[in-house]
């Protein structure tokens, strides 16, 4: 595990910008911004996953949402 504010960017000689995930605090709090016309900019403070993002994504396009996906809408969002 590295300390914090350390990142590796060559595994096995490929050069990466990025990883998926990091147990220190400051990179689980990421801010997620919508933008789109008409829409007030509502705060949420309780924790949100990258499906909920995926949710609001399929509501507003009016794509199905797959059959296996689980979660809630984030209606702050919405309304």
């Amino acid at each position: 595990m590295l300390d914090p504010y350390w990142f590796i960017n060559d595994f096995d000689g490929l050069t990466v910008a990025t990883t998926h995930d990091s147990h220190w605090k400051y990179n689980q709090h990421v801010p997620v911004i919508f933008v789109i016309n008409s829409l007030e900019a509502p705060k949420i403070y309780r924790r949100v996953e990258t499906v909920n993002v995926a949710y609001i994504l399929w509501y507003y396009h009016s794509i199905k949402i797959p059959s296996r996906a689980s979660c809630t809408l984030l209606m702050e969002v919405l309304e």
